[in-house]
């Protein structure tokens, strides 16, 4: 049943219109004539025409409106990011649907809640900070903050910030970025894995660039070398070998990014005392954040080195005595199937040294 006291907005207006229409002088219809009257007439027809006309495009902009605002709603509320409005102590006075789900909570219960319930107690400090700055100084502002999701989840989300000045509230959007700082926390302690072993080996090792700059140096280059490796980050190889083996050098790494191969070599590079070191150098080609790289070793053959020279002089010398001794001597080797024979022995059997070989059966 329809009550009869409940009167419609069309109503209300027509008795406002009376009322004020009662206080303004009217014409009398005695001073009228039928002309005046006719043409009066055609007026407020014309006038309420042009009225319902204006009605028309209300109701249609009002329809309009209504229909853009709907679509604004859902896109706020539907939103793939989570959207927050707060005030200037945390509270929560507005937010959607991909917020609510971030804290694991229905948006009726998050609603007058401070987000800082929602934060990592790690974190608070951090996005307190976060706030007072969105408040205080001009533009937006972000941070990245763990969130409280659930009993075992971990959610990080990169949180973006700009105050609403007409309200005296701030707005944040909250993107979940959990992949990404789980990418980059396992790529830290893969580089500290990666760091422990090379630290821990009896070599240098150290990343290369393809021009030849140092970009990583483990701690033996500091006991072999006598450098300091943050002195040497950015600075090129080619620094550190001298003059005549640059060239076999800048040729080897020039060849190791032509056919991704790093074939060992040995070369001599300077110490930091200035003396030159033996060393061998071998490696591979990686990838390093998307560029291709070299991890090369280098081992210190010094002591290898001094110790060929010395045999060598060795040999050497037992030659010169072989050769200055009229005995003769033999020695048989079983396992090589050889026999050395000194020049003293050919000669006493006739022939010149090294007349034949010394093979055991010839």
């Amino acid at each position: 049943m329809r009550n009869p006291d409940k009167k419609t907005e069309a109503q209300k207006l027509r008795e406002a219109a009376e009322t004020q229409a009662k206080k303004k002088p009217g014409l009398s219809a005695r001073a009228l004539t039928h002309a005046d009257a006719t043409k009066l007439v055609h007026e407020l027809e014309v006038h309420q025409i042009e009225l319902e006309l204006q009605n028309q495009e209300l109701l249609s902009s009002k329809n309009k409106l209504r229909i853009e605002a709907q679509k604004y709603t859902e896109l706020y509320d539907f939103a793939p990011m989570g959207y927050f409005t707060l005030s200037h102590t945390g509270e929560i006075t507005e937010l959607n649907h991909s917020g609510a789900k971030m804290l694991g909570k229905s948006r009726s219960d998050l609603m007058n809640r401070r987000l800082q319930l929602f934060i990592s107690p790690e974190d608070i400090p951090a996005f307190n900070k976060f706030i007072e700055d969105v408040f205080k100084k001009p533009g937006s502002q972000n941070c990245e903050i763990e969130i409280l999701a659930g009993k075992d989840q971990k959610l990080f989300a990169m949180f973006h910030g700009v105050v609403i000045e007409s309200t005296a509230q701030c707005l944040l959007t909250a993107v979940d970025v959990t992949q990404r700082h789980l990418a980059v926390q396992a790529l830290r302690e893969s580089e500290e894995k990666y760091k422990t072993i090379t630290d821990s080996t009896t070599d240098i090792i150290f990343i290369v660039d393809k021009t030849g700059k140092h970009l990583y140096f483990n701690e033996q280059v500091e006991h072999i070398l006598g450098y300091k490796r943050d002195a040497l980050i950015g600075r090129n190889f080619s620094e550190f070998v001298p003059l005549k083996e640059l060239p076999r050098y800048l040729g080897q790494l020039s060849n190791a990014f032509l056919t991704k191969e790093l074939k060992h070599f040995k070369t001599q590079i300077y110490h930091s005392d200035g003396h030159l070191v033996d060393v061998e150098i071998n490696g591979k080609l990686i990838r390093q954040k998307g560029e291709l790289v070299g991890e090369v070793t280098i081992k210190d053959i010094s002591e290898q080195v001094k110790a060929e020279a010395a045999l060598r002089k060795s040999e050497e010398r037992f030659s010169l005595a072989m050769d200055a001794a009229n005995d003769g001597l033999w020695d048989w080797d079983l396992a090589a199937a050889t026999i050395y024979f000194s020049p003293g022995c050919y000669r006493m059997l006739g022939y010149e040294p090294n007349a034949f070989e010394s093979t055991w059966g010839k």
